[in-house]
């Protein structure tokens, strides 16, 4: 393999990976050195950490890596500008020191709506390149907090980091129930509340404790703790309700002590089993202990579950968090969506399975090592945590991504229920801010009622967007046709739109869905990319991916001797030639020699 690149990696997958299976192969790579190592004069916007969505009067930050290469001592002016908004303006300024830099803006959350946004700095006398030096991104505001309900057995340490860090977030109102908790007396009460508020008739959801909530977390809690009535509101609370329900697995509890059926319908995977590291990987540094949990395709595009904006960096935070030593795993629904799974642990003793060098990153073993799983649940979803220690996540960087985790959540949820919809369905873009070149999924999920009283129910959806000179003009129609596993959703995919911001309107034929037309915002913005952050080459790189493989660096001068070097390997070759005897002439004579000689014989001696 002969690959003419600078060896800035920036995207995909790690490429010393594919190295070494390259090199297993005895597949050479012949890496071809372009450009200079030595960083050129040049000043660069490089990636861009904020959060798509807050809620109003948030206090959400931006951090800029610059690279300054090239500008050592020099002042630096970074100015971040907001769309329409002069007022907005900030500045900072910084003596450049010649390496990657990270400047923080204080964002302003003030007024709801969607946000654009620019951070520059001026072009430079004798700069390399002077298309790098500004990126745009956008932000939603909305006017809402989250209302949380965190229901455990006993106060685990996942409770308890769970419940700080959704306290210490200002835009998120919890409350707890915690029914089996230390209780001496010197309190007239215990510190949380210990029984839920149930109403006599299951059917009332009014007076439900999950009416008013967004999202209900349950944790290792008991069928006595919990009884038959209380899962069945949580059931009305996501189907009808359309509330966000998830369910963080137990060591003693829940879910492996309950046998309802209920339960069973909420859980998203069945087949679960335990999942205990008891090796050497046990053992090991909290950096690398136990199993690590890998993004699906489908995990790495939910919000909550993104700790960068830029792909790699999530897969790379993703990769490099610490790992678990408990697990309560199993096999997702047909209807239900693995976000995270398994991966294989480092140590030799392989609690996941048998080591028999199966794939372990195939579709099937991502079903059945299921981690975190999502599944629409009539207008609601319930998400699966198959593990009690995502407290683990705060080694060595503190709430940096535990509070990250938990506090998207929340706004997601919240973000999910206030979705555009009314009592027959709940319609809108499964992500409402998407890339130019990124796949668009509208969804449309019907209330099981509706969709009996119209079996034939033909639905589209009509995106919108406005003109310069005022009004709006239609740009697609897409229409939404009914899911192969979830029988009340109907779907539809458009390839990607260009750049803005759109109106999504649902349109239903021969019937009524509401007096009022069913609308949802749709924001595609230009994809960020690290590619011009770095203009160097990197040789380091291409010298590691070349010994592994068994290749060698080529040098831009030293093309000319690619040929020679691309020789097939030759090598002495013993050959097992075989000859038919059944066919071979040979075999015919020495017959016909035999059958005259006895013929002859037989006529010496007077024999007929």
């Amino acid at each position: 393999v002969i690959v003419f690149t600078d060896g800035r990696h920036n995207t995909g997958q790690d490429p010393l990976s594919a190295a070494r299976l390259l090199g297993s192969a005895r597949v050479p790579v012949f890496p071809v050195l372009l450009g200079s190592e030595r960083r050129p004069r040049d000043l660069s916007i490089g990636d861009l950490d904020y959060p798509p969505t807050v809620f109003k009067d948030d206090h959400p930050l931006l951090k800029v890596t610059v690279n300054t290469s090239g500008f050592e001592d020099q002042p630096i002016e970074i100015v971040l500008e907001k769309e329409g908004d002069d007022s907005a303006r900030q500045t900072r300024e910084i003596i450049a020191n010649g390496q990657p830099m990270t400047i923080e803006f204080e964002l302003n959350a003030a007024e709801v709506g969607r946000h654009q946004y620019t951070v520059r700095t001026d072009v430079q006398p004798d700069e390399t390149r002077d298309d790098n030096n500004e990126k745009s991104f956008a932000m939603s505001v909305v006017d809402d907090t989250a209302h949380v309900l965190l229901l455990e057995g006993e106060p685990r340490w996942e409770f308890r980091f769970i419940n700080n860090a959704l306290k210490r977030d200002e835009r998120v109102d919890v409350r707890c129930v915690l029914f089996d908790q230390p209780f001496i007396g010197l309190l007239p009460n215990p510190f949380f509340p210990q029984r839920l508020r149930l109403p006599v008739d299951a059917d009332a959801m009014d007076e439900s404790p999950f009416a008013d909530m967004d999202l209900v977390i349950v944790g290792d809690v008991s069928p006595r703790q919990m009884d038959r009535r209380a899962w069945q509101l949580l059931e009305k609370f996501v189907a009808e309700g359309g509330g966000t329900l998830v369910l963080v697995a137990g060591k003693y509890s829940f879910p492996r002590r309950y046998r309802w059926e209920v339960v069973e319908r909420l859980l998203p995977l069945t087949g679960w089993r335990p999942v205990s590291v008891q090796n050497a990987s046990a053992r090991t540094p909290p950096a690398v202990r136990g199993f690590r949990l890998k993004l699906t395709p489908e995990g790495e595009r939910e919000v909550f579950l993104q700790f960068s904006a830029l792909e790699e960096e999530n897969r790379t935070i993703w990769a490099n968090l610490p790992g678990h030593t408990w697990g309560l795993l199993g096999q997702a629904k047909p209807s239900a969506t693995v976000l995270a799974y398994a991966e294989r642990p480092q140590a030799a003793a392989d609690p996941l399975g048998d080591d028999n060098g199966e794939q372990w990153d195939s579709l099937q073993q991502e079903r059945q090592n299921a981690v975190i799983v999502h599944q629409h649940y009539g207008f609601g979803q319930v998400v699966w945590i198959g593990i009690d220690s995502t407290w683990r996540w705060r080694y060595r960087v503190g709430d940096k991504y535990h509070h990250r985790f938990w506090g998207q959540l929340a706004r997601w949820a919240a973000e999910t229920k206030a979705a555009a919809g009314n009592a027959f369905v709940k319609f809108g873009p499964v992500r409402s801010d998407v890339a130019v070149d990124e796949a668009i999924t509208i969804r449309a999920r019907w209330a099981q009622q509706f969709l009996r009283r119209n079996p034939d129910l033909k639905a589209r959806a009509e995106i919108f967007r406005e003109k310069p000179e005022g009004g709006k003009q239609r740009v697609a129609v897409l229409e939404l046709k009914p899911h192969e596993t979830q029988p009340l959703v109907y779907e539809g995919r458009l390839r990607s739109l260009p750049a803005g911001a759109y109106e999504v309107q649902l349109v239903v034929d021969d019937a009524k869905v509401g007096a009022e037309p069913i609308v949802a915002p749709l924001y595609v913005h230009e994809r960020l990319t690290p590619e011009l952050t770095d203009v160097s080459c990197n040789r380091p790189l291409l010298a590691q991916i070349a010994d592994l493989t068994g290749g060698r660096l080529i040098l831009p001068d030293q093309v000319h001797q690619i040929p020679k070097l691309l020789r097939p390997d030759v090598g002495p070759e013993v050959l097992h030639p075989e000859i038919p005897v059944w066919d071979h002439w040979a075999l015919l004579l020495v017959f016909f020699t035999l059958l005259t000689a006895e013929w002859i014989v037989r006529k010496l001696n007077g024999l007929p």
